[in-house]
């Protein structure tokens, strides 16, 4: 690894062929030097910050005052790195619920209920939604887009994950939708770049002269030919 945090010089007590020892100002060659490094991960630390909030009493007139919690501590049980690392193991590394839950306990013993999980995965969601907002008007802006869809299960019903790339980011939504208005949500009513999309139906809003269809789908169907048969084939007419 290039990142080196401690250094430790080993030399040699003797000759290894002849048992002679090394006096200790002997020259070695340190350019020829071998190299043996250990990765070890540090011991994963936990630090629980209890808030004790007075409840003070008025000496005049009795009545009871409690203190608030000081400037920028979150009024959720886990802080900001707690919320992060949840929603990057359920999301990017698609851990369940119930593995997020259990690899919390076994690294950090940190104890979260399965409906902590979840209430950590909307927190963060609400922290990004500016950032997915300013993705989403960039790639509005932008002078190429491409644009896809497949399908997907969201809460036992079906959806579709939507992907918008530009050469700068990427744009992902997951709408129960699959028709032209999500193109439009994506995109923008008057998008005026060029959107490289397949040939569904949704993407015919977009004007011929600033649609480059994907030619993948049709090579495919070519390709079916003579794989399927030729009288079987749908784009045969007639035969």
């Amino acid at each position: 690894m290039e990142q080196v945090d401690e250094i430790v010089a080993v030399m040699p007590e003797r000759c290894r062929h002849r048992g002679q020892p090394f006096p200790e100002t002997i020259a070695c060659g340190w350019g020829r030097a071998w190299r043996h490094q250990v990765v070890e991960l540090l011991p994963l630390a936990v630090q629980v910050t209890e808030y004790q909030m007075a409840n003070c009493r008025c000496p005049n007139g009795g009545e009871w005052t409690r203190a608030s919690l000081p400037p920028g501590v979150p009024r959720r049980p886990f802080g900001a790195r707690v919320t992060a690392v949840v929603a990057l193991l359920s999301g990017p590394y698609w851990l369940s619920r119930r593995e997020v839950r259990q690899l919390l306990g076994d690294l950090w013993t940190v104890q979260v209920s399965l409906g902590a999980v979840v209430r950590q995965e909307q927190a963060q969601s609400a922290a990004l939604a500016p950032l997915v907002e300013a993705a989403q008007a960039a790639a509005q802006q932008a002078a190429v887009v491409n644009i896809d869809e497949s399908g997907w299960r969201q809460e036992q019903r079906r959806a579709w994950p939507w992907t918008v790339v530009t050469a700068a980011l990427i744009v992902f939504r997951i709408d129960r939708r699959r028709g032209g208005a999500v193109v439009d949500g994506l995109l923008g009513a008057g998008y005026a770049g060029v959107v490289g999309p397949d040939r569904g139906l949704a993407y015919n809003r977009s004007p011929a002269e600033r649609r480059a269809v994907c030619w993948a789908n049709l090579k495919r169907d070519f390709q079916a030919l003579p794989d399927w048969g030729v009288r079987r084939h749908p784009l045969v007419v007639g035969g």
